[in-house]
C-alpha cells in the first residue's frame, strides 16, 4: 500500500524502512500510529476514504458503497477511545453555549429591546430569545 510520507509528503511503500526522498523513519512512524493510518486507508470497492466504525459490531464501514472490513480489538479500541474524545470536546464546547433557563435549548437568538415609556425611546439593551419555545429573558 502507498502512503505519503509525513515528513517531504511523496508517496512510498508502506513497508519501506525509511523515505526514499527524504530518509524519514517510515517503519517507525507506521508501528506508531498503525491505526490511524488503517482508518486513512482506501476501500477497496470504491476507493473512498470514509469509514465509520459502528460501536456495537466493531466492523468499519465503508459509507460511500457499504463495503464492511472487520477490524481487530486494538484497533476498535483505538477508535472508540477518538470517538469518545471527540464526544468529550463537543460536550464541554456545547456547555460553554447560553443555554434556554425553559427547554435548555442552545438555539438562542439575540433581539434588541423596544423602546417603552419607562426605559425611554432608545435603549441599548438586548432580550435574549430561545428559538425553540420563544421564551424570552
Amino acid at each position: 500500500m502507498l502512503i505519503k510520507c509525513p515528513e517531504c509528503g511523496k508517496e512510498i511503500s508502506d513497508k519501506a524502512e525509511v523515505c526514499i526522498q527524504c530518509g524519514y523513519p517510515i517503519k517507525e512512524y507506521m508501528v506508531k500510529n498503525k491505526y490511524e493510518i488503517a482508518a486513512k486507508q482506501q476501500c477497496p470497492k470504491c476507493n473512498s476514504v470514509d469509514w465509520e466504525i459502528r460501536e456495537s459490531s466493531g466492523r468499519m464501514f465503508c459509507n460511500k458503497c457499504a463495503k464492511e472490513v472487520i477490524i481487530d480489538q486494538e484497533q476498535y479500541n483505538f477508535h472508540f477511545k477518538k470517538i469518545n474524545e471527540q464526544k468529550q470536546q463537543q460536550a464541554t464546547l456545547d456547555s460553554n453555549k447560553p443555554h434556554c433557563p425553559k427547554c435548555n435549548s442552545t438555539n438562542i437568538q439575540m433581539v434588541p429591546r423596544k423602546w417603552s415609556l419607562f426605559s425611554g425611546f432608545m435603549t441599548n439593551k438586548i432580550d435574549r430569545v430561545c428559538a425553540n419555545c420563544k421564551h424570552k429573558w
